[in-house]
């Protein structure tokens, strides 16, 4: 185990559309409910690569610890598949999501918050 890890690259990630780097859990990429990242999913054709992914998350120590292969779609290629923009309902409730919330619909911390479960 390296005994410095250089956060600023390892918090880098891509949208598996359109190759835009973003860094994980920013305002450029939110957590997706379930009905909504499966339709996503299955528009873009990426059933494959999800499976994979999941794979690769699955045998990672600790679980999930790893973002080799994950799939990653942006705000931006989830609007043009959906024809329009996000709404909160197609958030999940993750904490993860509250600098999206803040950002995207200019909502405060405080409000942010109520959205979160």
């Amino acid at each position: 185990m390296p005994k410095h890890i250089d956060l600023q690259h390892a918090l880098l990630c891509r949208c598996t559309v359109c190759n835009r780097p973003f860094k994980y859990g920013d305002e450029v990429s939110p957590m997706l409910d379930d009905q909504a990242w499966k339709w996503l999913i299955k528009h873009y054709g990426l059933e494959e690569h999800e499976r994979r992914a999941n794979a690769i998350q699955a045998r990672s120590n600790p679980p999930c610890s790893s973002r080799i292969g994950h799939t990653y779609i942006c705000a931006r290629c989830a609007e043009k598949a959906f024809g329009r923009p996000l709404r909160l309902t197609d958030l999940n409730g993750s904490a993860f999501n509250i600098e999206f919330i803040k950002s995207y619909f200019g909502y405060s911390e405080k409000q942010a918050s109520y959205f979160i479960h």
